[in-house]
């Protein structure tokens, strides 16, 4: 404590200085004692402390904590986020595979993620919060932001399906797009069996599928059934696009009936569409735009994926918070400023004056004696 811990240096150094005045005097006595011949067989006078009781009253004049970047604070720092990193990582990668596993758009990313992208998304975590300055008076502002960027990382490097119509282009595991047929329940119908490079690929030829079907041009033809399989070609035109679908052995209908009732009902769901209106939309919109509304691909991407991540992290930030507080606490260097003078302690509140009693024995006084053994006063 400052301030108290120098009034308690001053009071022993003036003990010690009082004692080796009383020392001095003694010495200029016993040389009188010695010269005398009647007093050198008296005994020297020596003054001697037993025990000592000390009692001071203070009051506080303000108290102030600051938090020390110390290395070994840092050292603590630097120890949590790698263990957050790591731990988080391991959390975010089991959320999302468990997701993948149950969600029928992404059936195609079994065994992902894996522990490449563990070990770099924990590196991402860890440099984003390693730089946290603990002595910054907005320390939890930082965290805050370090942990807005780390979502917006997160988003970057979560697969995501795209929802357009009643068809889904999805991620697969060699880095490519599905385009799968969904029916009314979101369960897969077929898919198309080539997978394209990017994204907006797979989107495109969902649009214009679509659109095929709205316009009663899109056929299926060559369907046939091969043990648990069913496969057919959709023919618009010149175009020619290959099918596939798992075989239901309890529909005994035959493949192309099944493909045939899948895109009639996408064709219904086209034509009944409802009409979009200015008070749904809350804006006015022309009688072309409402006919446009009612056979156009909207494109909905599906955040499943990164809203459980995201999620996880809003959890994982308040524990994070929470760590960052037990480093500052531990960091933390309390000053107390003290008053002991007359005059002060004279306008204090009764209530608000202390009092520090402490005893000092013999033993705790060590002198050091010309024969440089020591000895208690």
């Amino acid at each position: 404590m400052s301030q108290l811990d120098r009034i308690l240096s001053s009071i022993f150094s003036d003990i010690n200085s009082a004692k080796a005045q009383a020392d001095m005097t003694s010495r200029e006595i016993a040389n009188r004692y010695i010269s005398d011949d009647i007093l050198q067989y008296f005994p020297i006078p020596r003054v001697g402390i037993e025990n000592l009781e000390v009692e001071l009253k203070y009051v506080i004049e303000y108290v102030e904590e600051k938090v020390e970047n110390t290395s070994q604070s840092q050292q603590r720092l630097a120890d949590f986020v790698q263990k957050f990193s790591i731990s988080t990582a391991q959390e975010l990668r089991k959320a999302i595979s468990n997701e993948a596993k149950s969600n029928e758009l992404y059936q195609e990313l079994e065994g992902y993620p894996d522990q490449n992208w563990e070990i770099n998304i924990a590196e991402m975590l860890s440099g984003n919060l390693k730089s946290i300055d603990l002595s910054s008076p907005t320390v939890q502002n930082t965290i805050s932001k370090s942990f807005q960027s780390i979502q917006t990382e997160i988003k970057e490097v979560v697969p995501r399906a795209n929802l357009v119509g009643s068809f889904a282009s999805v991620p697969t595991l060699k880095g490519t797009y599905s385009l799968i047929s969904l029916d009314e329940k979101g369960q897969t119908e077929f898919k198309l069996k080539d997978e394209f490079a990017n994204e907006r690929t797979a989107i495109t030829e969902a649009k214009a599928l679509i659109d095929q079907i709205s316009k009663s041009q899109l056929k299926v033809s060559e369907s046939k059934s091969t043990g648990n399989v069913n496969t057919a070609k959709l023919i618009s035109g010149r175009k020619q696009l290959d099918i596939i679908a798992k075989a239901d052995p309890a529909n005994k209908s035959n493949a192309k009936n099944l493909f045939d009732s899948s895109i009639a009902k996408k064709a219904e769901a086209v034509k009944n569409a409802p009409i979009a209106n200015s008070w749904v939309l809350g804006k006015k919109i022309s009688p072309q735009e409402a006919r446009n509304t009612n056979t156009a691909a909207q494109e909905k991407p599906d955040e499943t994926l990164f809203n459980i991540s995201k999620s996880l992290l809003n959890q994982k930030s308040i524990d994070f918070q929470n760590g960052i507080r037990n480093i500052l606490d531990q960091s933390k260097i309390t000053t107390l400023k003290v008053a002991v003078d007359a005059e002060k302690l004279s306008k204090a509140k009764p209530d608000s004056i202390l009092t520090l009693k402490f005893n000092l024995s013999a033993k705790d006084f060590a002198m050091i004696s010309d024969s440089d053994a020591p000895s208690n006063f």
